[in-house]
């Protein structure tokens, strides 16, 4: 049931091409990831996450490090400063606790972030407006 709604969410992953990798919600990495595509995270990830386009945190999944990539997405909790070229979304639940820069940032109502923001562009906020959020 929750792979099929991570599919759901995550177009990028569903295709399961070599420019995705996906942690699992019952995987834990001890170590940093890099990888030139997007990453998805739904389990727990000890160390640093690089990645050439995006990474998506999702609900339940866990960084404790620094985050670069090109764009990012956060619905679940990472600790650590996050560094994005682009854009960087955090949606309504998530939890950050660390410093963020990016050229543009969006924190949804009820996100948690506990750090300076750095941005080029205005921080936009944002409520959910889709009925059910976490699906």
């Amino acid at each position: 049931m929750y792979a099929r709604r991570l599919f759901d969410r995550y177009p990028g992953a569903r295709k399961w091409t070599e420019d995705v990798t996906v942690i699992g919600p019952r995987l834990a990495v001890k170590g940093g990831i890099r990888a030139p595509g997007t990453i998805v995270i739904a389990g727990h990830v000890d160390g640093p996450v690089v990645s050439g386009e995006l990474v998506r945190v999702v609900a339940g999944g866990v960084v404790r490090g620094e985050v670069k990539a090109a764009c990012a997405v956060v619905e679940g909790t990472i600790e650590g400063p996050v560094t994005v070229t682009e854009v960087l979304e955090i949606r309504p639940g998530a939890r950050l606790k660390g410093d963020v820069t990016a050229m543009r940032v969006a924190v949804g109502e009820g996100a948690q972030v506990r750090g300076k923001i750095r941005s080029i562009s205005p921080v936009l906020r944002f409520s959910e407006q889709r009925g059910d959020a976490r699906r």
